[in-house]
């Protein structure tokens, strides 16, 4: 509890009360001591944005009044206003065709580019605008490592060399984005807006966008998302094991990033993956199959409020075959004699998924047969359908071994290029955002290729020998 007195000591302290404005006080000057700033950011870590006070939200937090302006909700930092002079203003740069480091220039269908690829994307605008069915990137994740250069509006392309190579012309080094700057989320922010508003632009109406991010920035990255795509264009937030025994150097060893998915419009939709073998267990003179219970399992629907669902199903159990199965009906007779209601484990009234239309034009009247019972253990009687669907919706936690981030360690080994890429995906991962999003011929873009996880996942065989769909951008 913050007591009275020491609210009044913050006041007197910082010069804030009914009569004064506040000091404007930078946190970082020699005025206040790391023992004061330690103390005041123990004491009120709300007012504190990227190492400095907040010194509006300072006196909200002791109760005085602010000149509150015109509040809305919304995503703000320093250097918002400038993303916007960054996307409006043109390149001055082309595209110069490298024919003698290509493979097959003339009839490949894949496009590598380099250079800046805020410039590049620019320069896609026109050809390639509304054309891209899926995007993959992998940003740098500001963990206080990574270079990220700033996007000036006024400098021409040639800039570019330098903030890559992190030197001037006099050879000084920039430094890299860390939280002693005073503008760390902001950097990224600036960095990443312009390239994902133009990026959105070359999507489809009917394209998705997959990014690969951390615990750093992913709060953020989902707010420049939703205000970028839509919050309503949100589907997941893809929890992806990245390391089986964690990192552990806190008291919580980190195990996971992050795949955010947007779609472009309510056109967009995702296809499904393919099951294993053994997601079928069993086989008939058609094909390979699993039991669905036809039953709602859904707690939520019964008996009370879906009365069209819940009705008897006749079993004959003499028509037991080889794999236990028997014929069912919805007429009682001499044969069809057994009856089966939905009811769920407590006995109590549940429903089928199916109604009594469906049942007999998809379930019994078609050959072959879908509908089926099964004896229970306990005498017990449950309709099953003969499910042979090989797909699923992909869940929103991948944990198999495919995904790790060692994957893309160890296929960068397999090249030869052991020590060479920095932190590569694996290709299972990519590969599984382009099973989901894409059709043949579809056209797929990264413009953070960093070690080119993309660009091998589209156009690398499966070990099944079939090929990955879609071009690469």
């Amino acid at each position: 509890m913050r007591s009275p007195l020491m609210l009044t000591e913050v006041k007197s302290h910082f010069g804030i009360n009914s009569m004064s404005e506040p000091r404007k006080m930078d946190l970082k000057s020699k005025s206040i001591t790391d023992e004061q700033r330690a103390k005041l950011r123990e004491l009120f870590p709300e007012v504190f944005a990227e190492g400095k006070v907040d010194f509006d939200k300072l006196k909200l937090t002791i109760g005085e009044e602010i000149d509150d302006g015109f509040e809305r909700y919304g995503m703000n930092w320093h250097g918002k206003r400038d993303c916007f002079k960054v996307i409006q203003q043109p390149s001055v740069a082309t595209l110069k065709p490298c024919r003698e480091e290509s493979v097959n220039f003339e009839d490949t269908e894949n496009l590598f580019i380099e250079g800046d690829n805020l410039e590049v994307l620019k320069l896609l605008q026109k050809s390639y605008y509304g054309k891209v069915k899926m995007i993959y990137i992998d940003p740098p994740y500001n963990t206080g490592k990574e270079f990220i250069y700033p996007d000036n509006y006024k400098e021409n392309l040639n800039t570019y060399l330098e903030y890559t190579g992190q030197v001037d012309e006099e050879g000084k080094k920039f430094s890299t984005n860390t939280e002693r700057e005073g503008r760390f989320h902001s950097n990224w922010l600036s960095m990443m807006y312009p390239r994902l508003f133009l990026a959105k632009n070359l999507l489809r109406e009917d394209g998705v966008i997959f990014i690969s991010i951390d615990d750093n920035e992913v709060n953020n990255l989902h707010k420049l998302c939703d205000e970028i795509f839509g919050e309503e264009n949100f589907l997941s937030q893809i929890i992806v094991q990245s390391n089986k025994r964690g990192q552990t150097y806190k008291e919580i060893s980190k195990c996971h990033e992050y795949l955010l998915v947007y779609y472009k419009s309510s056109a967009s939709s995702l296809g499904e993956l393919k099951k294993n073998d053994g997601a079928l267990p069993y086989w008939d003179e058609v094909g390979r199959y699993d039991l669905w219970e036809l039953r709602n399992r859904n707690p939520k629907f019964g008996r009370h409020n879906r009365k069209n669902l819940y009705f008897p199903i006749y079993i004959s159990p003499a028509s037991k075959n080889d794999e236990g199965l028997c014929e069912i009906s919805l007429e009682r007779s001499e044969e069809f004699s057994v009856e089966a209601l939905p009811l769920n484990s407590q006995g109590c009234d549940s429903c089928w998924r199916w109604s009594k239309k469906k049942v007999l034009k998809d379930g019994i009247k078609i050959s072959p047969q879908v509908l089926f019972a099964k004896e229970k253990r306990d005498g017990n009687w449950n309709i099953y359908e003969k499910s042979r669907k090989n797909t699923t919706r992909a869940k929103s936690i991948w944990l198999d071994t495919g995904v790790i981030s060692e994957q893309g360690t160890i296929q960068a080994g397999e090249l030869n290029m052991g020590g060479l890429l920095e932190f590569p995906k694996p290709l299972e991962l990519v590969k599984r955002c382009v099973k989901l999003a894409v059709e043949k011929d579809d056209l797929i873009i990264d413009f953070f290729s960093g070690s080119s996880s993309s660009a091998h996942a589209v156009n690398r065989p499966y070990q099944s020998g079939e090929y990955t769909r879609g071009n690469s951008l």
